[in-house]
């Protein structure tokens, strides 16, 4: 049977295996853990066709977690993203990929998948993470959902943890967990996230206090709403998409790791312009939503603004730290 396995994998994964079997296996998996994966043969770290078997679900119904990717030019980084996924403790998802007009080899990784599991959309020009997203929201039939970057890996019990929360009390409609921020190569933890609040996010999220919010990294109960980003968002997309849909609901975590984050050259994180344009956008966004009331975009104008401050500072850009005190006023 083809289990949508790439042919060439090795290829696409190249070094980066070694490190994701070394630094990062025992992160995902525990030390103990990881040394047993070592004993039952190193098939058990980066052999497709064992970790297929093992986790293989035919989809004869609607699945359970409907996973979003936009990819854009990740060809070097999404064999380890496909291979995270595959490996997920948990099977019954479906994976919708949004290739958004890649040309440097993601649309041919992406068309050797043949797993039932995965819907690929195929895009001829890149219209935006916002606009890919969308189109992932309008195809998706489970019951809870959650994105994925592309360049980013998720470690094994990633959709479980987070899934088993939202399956055991229906008032939760909202669950995260913890990141680690690795440098390009994954060899090194660089920041941890972990998230420490229970209830209503509203107002901890607007206010970008840290205690509910990293990025993408929530697990969301579908409710009975068309979903939908704001075209043209590259920067807080995800924050704004959040405090519309899930802002009344209640908020919780686990305490397990669900996402490594890749931070590179390319990443959203290392744009601060990038940033900027977007929060001023959010806080235009959050104007006219409903629900949002003057104090909430008050408390999230003055910590954009001193987010941005104090990221410039950071990089010696004074001149563009005090552009983003005035910008960002309240």
């Amino acid at each position: 049977m083809d289990r949508g396995i790439p042919k060439n994998i090795s290829k696409i994964t190249g070094r980066a295996n070694k490190v994701m079997r070394s630094n990062i296996a025992r992160q995902m998996y525990g030390d103990n853990t990881f040394k047993l994966g070592l004993r039952l043969g190193r098939r058990s770290m980066n052999s497709w066709p064992y970790f297929d078997s093992l986790f293989f679900c035919p989809m004869n119904s609607a699945p359970l977690v409907s996973i979003i990717t936009v990819t854009f030019n990740n060809a070097d980084y999404l064999g380890q993203c496909i291979q995270s996924v595959l490996a997920q403790s948990l099977s019954d998802w479906e994976w919708l990929i949004i290739n958004n007009g890649s040309n440097d080899g993601t649309a041919e990784i992406l068309n050797e998948l043949s797993d039932e599991r995965i819907v690929l959309v195929n895009l001829n020009e890149n219209l935006g993470v916002s606009v890919g997203r969308n189109e992932g929201l309008k195809r998706m039939t489970g019951k809870l959902f959650t994105f994925l970057d592309g360049d980013d890996v998720l470690p094994l019990e990633s959709l479980r943890s987070r899934a088993k929360i939202l399956q055991e009390d229906d008032q939760i409609g909202a669950v995260d967990g913890s990141t680690l921020t690795f440098h390009e190569d994954l060899s090194n933890v660089i920041a941890r996230y972990k998230p420490s609040f229970h209830g209503i996010p509203l107002v901890p999220l607007l206010s970008l206090d840290g205690t509910c919010f990293f990025g993408n990294t929530w697990m969301l109960r579908k409710k009975d709403v068309e979903y939908a980003f704001r075209p043209g968002l590259s920067h807080g997309e995800e924050l704004l998409f959040y405090a519309e849909y899930a802002g009344d609901v209640k908020y919780s975590y686990t305490s397990e790791t669900v996402l490594f984050y890749r931070k590179h050259g390319e990443s959203a994180m290392n744009n601060l312009n990038g940033l900027i344009a977007g929060y001023i956008k959010v806080g235009k966004e959050l104007e006219v939503l409903e629900g949002i009331s003057d104090s909430n975009i008050k408390s999230y104008k003055t910590a954009a603004r001193r987010i941005m401050f104090r990221s410039f500072l950071k990089n010696f850009q004074l001149l563009e730290a005090l552009k983003a005190w005035i910008k960002l006023a309240p």
